[in-house]
């Protein structure tokens, strides 16, 4: 994402306005992303692969060397951002929102991603638009949903 301009910046810590600060991390946490699915994941869809008879050509990625810059404060306003895209893993971290939003139980009160909130939406809720949802593989289908009713 940064090779193709991407700003990257480290775990988020708090926000003072416009102004939001982020944790010296943003190294340890590429070296992270990068190794995680071959850890995890690699060797099993291999497995799958072979098991089902599948001939896949290898796999090929582009490696190159990134050495991000450490931001750890940025005026969002003189930085000319004004859209936060707040992703939270595969657990919910609403806690960190001041706003009339979150229902008994912690989580958004939304309607196909949309609050009440002008500007404010989520999108990999429960039930945005269906069971699927919250689940990875329905997240293209409820972006693009989220993205036609606003």
């Amino acid at each position: 994402m940064a090779a193709n301009g991407l700003r990257l910046v480290g775990r988020f810590e708090a926000a003072d306005g416009a102004r939001a600060r982020f944790a010296a991390d943003l190294a340890d946490n590429l070296r992270f992303a990068d190794t995680f699915f071959d850890e995890r994941f690699k060797s099993d869809c291999d497995t799958f692969t072979e098991r089902v008879g599948e001939d896949l050509p290898p796999d090929e990625v582009a490696q190159f060397t990134y050495d991000p810059p450490e931001v750890t404060e940025l005026d969002l306003a003189e930085a000319g951002i004004s859209t936060v895209l707040w992703t939270s893993g595969y657990r919910p971290a609403f806690g960190w929102i001041e706003l009339p939003v979150l229902d008994e139980f912690g989580l958004p009160r939304q309607v196909g991603g949309r609050t009440d909130v002008p500007g404010l939406s989520f999108i990999g809720t429960q039930w945005m638009v269906d069971m699927g949802s919250a689940n990875l593989v329905a997240v293209a289908r409820d972006a693009e949903a989220l993205v036609a009713a606003l």
